[in-house]
């Protein structure tokens, strides 16, 4: 990655000094004062964040993690109500068993599904 990010910086700061050439600047002085100021690396960041994001919008993980946002909403909202019908009708006991798999799907959603 350091590679690619060298050569997106590379790239980055000619394109600077392109703008600059058509103002009447010192293109060297103006681009050090912005790797100084650290507007180029933000920029880097900003396109390398992009590029990553396009990889990763339509990967396996990426369906992998909403099918799992999927089952764990409608797990959720499931229990969600059994647990309000069994406390309506006071069978405390269905409340706590509910309750307990809906901490243990919550848990696994959150700690181990990725």
């Amino acid at each position: 990655m350091s590679n690619l990010r060298e050569i997106v910086r590379r790239h980055v700061i000619s394109e600077t000094k392109q703008e600059l050439s058509a103002e009447n600047v010192d293109q060297d002085a103006m681009v050090q004062f912005l790797i100084k100021e650290g507007h180029i690396d933000k920029k880097v960041d900003s396109i390398l964040d992009a590029f990553r994001d396009e990889l990763e919008k339509d990967s396996p993980k990426s369906i992998k993690r909403k099918r799992n946002k999927f089952v764990y909403a409608s797990l959720s909202i499931l229990l969600t109500i059994l647990i309000a019908y069994g406390v309506n009708e006071e069978y405390w006991v269905v409340v706590a068993i509910v309750a307990l798999i809906n901490i243990v799907i919550y848990a696994f959603f959150t700690f181990w599904s990725e």
